[in-house]
């Protein structure tokens, strides 16, 4: 420009961007990354979906179909029991599909939590073996259980996640297995040292073994060497339980040769415990003339639950909502119910709202009265949900009849002190 002498003069200004320029692209790549990896969720969701849908339509309609044969025919016993054999397998095939999904879910959040459970480790495997086994059987393929005798009697473990991690193993032994092919189940004490056993528990099979190439992706989610077409599945299983395994200290890991077949081994260290393990007819002693009261509101879940507890000898009131529940209790004299079950979702009032209200209401045994949830809520949130309110203990749906008379036990011989509440 001129100054007033109209003199040329010539003002030069300059910014170093390098730092802005730098942000920006940094933040550039940030959101590219992002988007990348939201899609990559969206597409992993998308082929959950797609493949659960298709993968469940199978026993779904077995369950179907075998209930309308068996009711066609319902005067001949031997083939309706035929028809209830199959539903129940089916049945089963549809709750491990759901368990895995549930397990992916706890996975993707790092929300899987483990129970320290005193576990009787014989009967433990032995029924895990034995479902193994039937199964086996049914196609044709040996199945054999080896326990080193120097395996402790009693642990400290989460039964429900190590029994998830090893049905995932022998589904798969069991599926990629032709016939009169063998898969053993074998257990071994590695070392012990300051209360705690290492354990190895192998599943060895002559299946048709993993290719080189597809070895290094076998634990991964929805990978599938053969495509869900040939095998079917959904690809979790052993992508849990490598994440589950991980979650215990432990270490999963396998061999395998094509055509010969393959070993997956967990390695594990466990406490040894003491047993408190009692004999059914010792819980159906401690059971036998109890009352219970019984808080649900769904016709079917009403029945089984008490029907597994009358055939435990218990008698049992039932409620169909969380008012209800309070009021039966309420209108009964003190240490008139030796066991409450408690859904937690319920039309009127809640099952926590309802246990809040027990445990707050001043009668002598408010406090000390066992407080069972029973509901279809599993998240680690709704666990402390229950606590919080003054439960004794969660159990989940569908019903595990083992586990909940072994809860049931621990309740009347006054081991399920309440974790928190009011």
């Amino acid at each position: 420009y001129l100054d007033k002498k109209e003199k040329n003069i010539l003002i030069a200004v300059q910014t170093d961007i390098t730092e802005i320029t730098t942000e920006s692209r940094q933040m550039q790549d940030a959101m590219r990354g992002a988007l990348k990896h939201a899609k990559s969720i969206s597409r992993a969701k998308s082929q959950l979906l797609f493949q659960m849908s298709r993968e469940i339509k199978t026993p779904l309609n077995t369950i179907v179909s075998m209930t309308e044969l068996g009711k066609g025919r319902s005067e001949q016993k031997e083939y309706v029991n035929y028809c209830l054999d199959k539903i129940e397998a089916s049945s089963k095939v549809v709750l491990d599909m759901i368990e895995n999904v549930w397990a992916l879910s706890q996975v993707e959040n790092n929300d899987i939590q483990l129970n320290n459970d005193v576990v009787l480790f014989q009967p433990f495997i032995e029924t895990v073996a034995g479902k193994a086994k039937a199964d086996a059987y049914a196609k044709k393929i040996n199945f054999q259980l080896e326990v080193d005798p120097n395996v402790a009697k009693c642990f400290r473990f989460d039964a429900d996640r190590m029994r998830q991690v090893l049905k995932n193993i022998l589904n798969n032994a069991i599926k990629f297995t032709k016939r009169f092919g063998t898969i053993t189940l074998i257990v071994k004490c590695m070392a012990e040292k300051y209360g705690r056993q290492s354990l190895e528990i192998s599943i060895k099979d002559t299946g048709i073994g993993i290719e080189d190439s597809f070895k290094p992706r076998v634990f991964e989610a929805f990978s599938q060497e053969y495509g869900d077409n040939v095998y079917g599945g959904s690809g979790l299983g052993l992508a849990i339980c490598n994440h589950i395994i991980k979650k215990m200290g432990g270490i999963i890991d396998f061999d395998s040769t094509k055509g010969v077949g393959s070993t997956f081994r967990i390695n594990v260290d466990l406490d040894v415990a003491t047993s408190t393990y009692q004999l059914k007819d010792d819980v159906e002693d401690i059971c036998r003339g109890r009352r219970v009261l019984l808080a649900e509101d769904n016709e079917i879940n009403l029945e089984i639950c008490q029907q597994l507890l009358v055939a435990r000898g218990m008698d049992v009131d039932v409620a169909e909502n969380g008012q209800e529940a309070l009021s039966l209790y309420m209108s009964n004299a003190p240490g008139t119910y030796d066991l409450i079950f408690m859904d937690v979702r319920m039309p009127y009032m809640d099952g926590l709202t309802a246990t809040k209200k027990i445990r707050s209401s001043g009668k002598s045994d408010s406090k000390t009265v066992p407080i069972l949830a029973l509901t279809a809520n599993a998240r680690d949130e709704d666990i402390s949900q229950s606590f919080e309110a003054g439960m004794n203990a969660h159990l989940t749906k569908p019903i595990n009849v083992e586990d909940m008379y072994r809860c049931i036990e621990k309740a009347l011989r006054g081991e399920l002190a309440r974790r928190t509440g009011n």
